[in-house]
């Protein structure tokens, strides 16, 4: 579940506040064929060099529930499941198993009109030229909504390993939780996400750490974040 607050960067001068933005949808629908639940609004690549001459990256996808219904936008299952296929400048496919991305959703359940995301991530070499875009595939299928988890005292920080954040997460105490956070600019164009590393099986405080290296304090306007149950109480 996403959280609306105001979130700070520590260090940053006061006034510089940075918003924790649930987004529900506006804007024209596109990627979305007659039938189907779930649009894809806008895919967002961002990448960057490591060793070895590859490529490692991020793939994060806007999306919005268009149905009058809650609805899971990454089913896996029925011989099918949500992914992006990575593209090169040419709009073409690229080749291999790397280039074929699961994705997640945040929040795990969409209700009737709201947005969302995907999200996931790629490390690719040999690549024929530059990874500019994806084509995605979803598998979505109607859902209950999860159990409820809050993130709260939500505060960017940034030190030497780059920008990340602390906060708290709040839940019944059944089963354990993670959260999930997305940079947005002005826009509210995803700039890059980062994930707890931790699972917490209490209810406590968590450390995020980091987002990806293109992904500048300065840049960063909003921030979307989610809290979700990794594992159910069995």
């Amino acid at each position: 579940m996403s959280v609306m607050a105001r979130a700070r960067l520590r260090g940053r001068p006061k006034g510089a506040h940075l918003l924790l933005a649930m987004l529900v949808g506006a804007g024209s629908v596109t990627g979305c064929q007659a039938g189907e639940p779930v649009s894809v609004r806008g895919t967002e690549i961002i990448s960057w060099p490591v060793e070895d001459g590859a490529t490692a990256g991020q793939v994060v996808v806007t999306i919005r529930n268009e149905s009058d219904r809650a609805v899971d936008p990454d089913v896996f299952g029925r011989g099918s499941q949500t992914v992006a296929h990575l593209l090169d400048g040419d709009g073409a496919e690229l080749p291999g198993a790397e280039a074929r991305i699961q994705l997640n959703a945040v929040p795990e359940v969409l209700g009737p009109g709201e947005t969302g995301y995907l999200y996931g991530d790629f490390e690719i070499r040999d690549v024929p030229g530059s990874v500019a875009d994806a084509r995605i595939e979803l598998n979505a299928d109607d859902a209950e909504e999860p159990t409820e988890v809050l993130v709260e005292d939500f505060e960017l920080t940034e030190d030497g390993s780059g920008l990340g954040a602390v906060g708290r997460l709040e839940w019944d105490g059944s089963g354990s939780a993670v959260a999930r956070a997305i940079a947005l600019d002005a826009d509210g164009t995803p700039l890059g996400y980062v994930t707890t590393s931790e699972v917490r099986y209490d209810v406590g405080d968590f450390t995020m750490c980091c987002f990806p290296p293109p992904v500048e304090a300065d840049l960063v306007v909003d921030v979307a974040v989610f809290g979700a149950q990794a594992t159910a109480e069995e």
